[in-house]
C-alpha cells in the first residue's frame, strides 16, 4: 500500500506583508505572522475530551486509534487593507479525505471563491497510523465542525458538519459570519476545525480446554493444547474480546465440523457475559442457520465466554498407527463481526488406551532363542 502524499495548489504567485496585492487573494503569504507560508492551510492537532489542544498543530501527524483528532483550516485575504473593496466573495470551504485506509491517508482542505485569481486553491494534510498495515474507518465527530471568530476567539458559529464534506462546501465569513465575505485585513485569518476519531475493529480470539470433570471442586485450568484417550470427554471454552476502539454489533460464533475422532457430547452450550451477569447460561442456536450462535454487542474492552463438551470416539473410527493419533483441530470455531471473522483451533493428541502387549511378547520370544 503506498504513502498517501501532501501537497498544495494550483501553484500561484505568492505575496509579502510589504507587497500585498490590490485584488482578493486567499492564502498566498509567504511571511504570515501566525501559519508562516500560509499555502500551508490545514493542520492537525491531538485534543482532550474537553476540547483543549494536546499537541501543536502540523501538517503531517502520527495517529492512534480511539483518540480524538482536530483538523484546522485557516483562511485569509492576503489583500492590501487599503484596498477595502478587495472583498473575496462566496467564500466556501470543503474538505475531501477517506473515510477508511490502511497505513495512511491525506485529509484535503479546499477553498474558493467567486473573484479570485484561481476560483479553486487546496492543502493536504497526512495522517499516518503506526504502522503500515494498520487499518482503521476515519469517524467525524458529529455537530464538530466550527467557525471561530478572529477578533473573538469566545465567538463559535456551528457549521453544517455534513455539508462541510459536500461538493459546495460551507460559506464562510469574519466575526462567526457564514455570508461568505472575506474583506482583506491586516494578518486576520478565519479559522474552520472539524474534530475526528479513528476506528479500529478488532477482536480477539482464544479456545482453551480441559478435562470434563463434572462435579468435582478443583478443576484443571483451560490450556490450549490437550492430550487424552479414547472415551474421555474434555470441556472447551471460546474466549471473544473485543480488542478494538469501536462497538462491535451482531457478535456471532460458529461451531464448525469435529474431525472424525470425536463428536459433541451432550446438548448444552452455556454463554457468560455481562448479561448474565457473570454467570453460566444456556442458549440456543439461532433458529435461521444451524450451527450459528448470537452473542450480542460488546463495547470495547467487552468480552464473552462460550463453553461446551466434546468426547473422543473409540479408536476403529479412525487409523491410530502406532497407538497415537493426531486430529487436525486448527479450526473448530469461527467468530463472525460486521468487521471481519477469525478462527481458532487447538492442539490435540490421542493416546490409544490398548497396551500394545504383542510386540513385547514377539520380543520376549526371540530374546529366548
Amino acid at each position: 500500500m503506498p504513502a498517501a502524499a501532501g501537497g498544495w495548489g494550483p501553484p500561484r504567485n505568492t505575496w509579502l506583508h510589504t507587497l500585498r496585492p490590490d485584488h482578493p487573494v486567499l492564502n498566498s503569504r509567504d511571511d504570515h505572522p501566525q501559519l508562516g507560508d500560509s499555502t500551508n492551510f490545514i493542520r492537525i492537532a491531538e485534543v482532550g475530551e474537553g476540547g483543549d489542544l494536546l499537541t501543536i498543530p502540523t501538517p503531517h501527524v502520527v495517529v492512534e486509534p480511539g483518540r480524538i483528532y482536530r483538523a484546522m483550516i485557516w483562511v485569509g485575504n492576503d489583500a492590501d487593507p487599503a484596498h477595502i473593496d478587495a472583498v473575496a466573495t462566496n467564500v466556501r470551504v470543503r474538505v475531501k479525505g477517506e473515510s477508511r485506509f490502511t497505513g495512511s491517508a491525506r485529509l484535503t482542505a479546499e477553498v474558493r471563491a467567486d473573484n479570485i485569481e484561481h476560483a479553486l486553491i487546496w492543502d493536504s494534510s497526512v495522517i499516518a497510523l503506526p504502522s503500515p498495515d494498520s487499518s482503521v474507518a476515519l469517524r467525524i465527530v458529529p455537530n464538530s465542525a466550527t467557525l471561530w471568530s478572529a477578533r473573538d476567539t469566545q465567538r463559535q458559529t456551528p457549521l453544517d458538519t455534513h455539508a462541510l464534506f459536500k461538493a459546495e462546501g460551507v460559506l464562510i465569513g469574519i466575526d462567526g459570519k457564514t455570508d461568505g465575505l472575506l474583506p482583506p485585513e491586516q494578518d486576520s485569518l478565519t479559522l474552520v476545525t472539524f474534530d475526528f476519531v479513528l476506528d479500529k475493529p478488532d477482536f480477539a480470539l482464544v479456545l482453551e480446554a480441559r478435562p470434563y470433570m463434572p462435579g468435582e471442586d478443583v478443576q484443571e485450568p483451560y490450556r490450549e493444547r490437550m492430550e487424552l484417550e479414547p472415551g474421555e470427554v474434555i470441556e472447551l471454552r471460546v474466549r471473544y474480546k473485543n480488542t478494538g476502539s469501536v462497538q462491535q454489533d451482531n457478535v456471532r460464533l460458529e461451531l464448525l465440523r469435529l474431525p472424525k475422532a470425536f463428536h459433541y457430547y451432550g446438548n448444552t452450550i452455556e454463554i457468560c457475559n455481562s448479561k448474565t451477569d457473570g454467570t453460566w447460561k444456556s442458549f440456543q442456536p439461532n433458529q435461521d442457520r444451524f450451527g450459528y450462535y448470537s452473542l450480542g454487542s460488546y463495547a470495547p474492552g467487552g468480552e464473552c465466554l462460550v463453553r461446551f463438551r466434546i468426547k473422543a470416539q473409540k479408536p476403529s473410527l479412525y487409523d491410530y498407527g502406532q497407538g497415537i493419533y493426531w486430529p487436525v483441530m486448527d479450526k473448530l470455531v469461527r467468530i463472525f463481526t460486521d468487521n471481519g471473522s477469525k478462527s481458532a483451533g487447538l492442539k490435540m493428541v490421542l493416546f490409544s488406551n490398548t497396551r500394545p502387549l504383542r510386540p513385547h511378547a514377539e520380543s520376549r520370544n526371540e530374546a529366548a532363542e
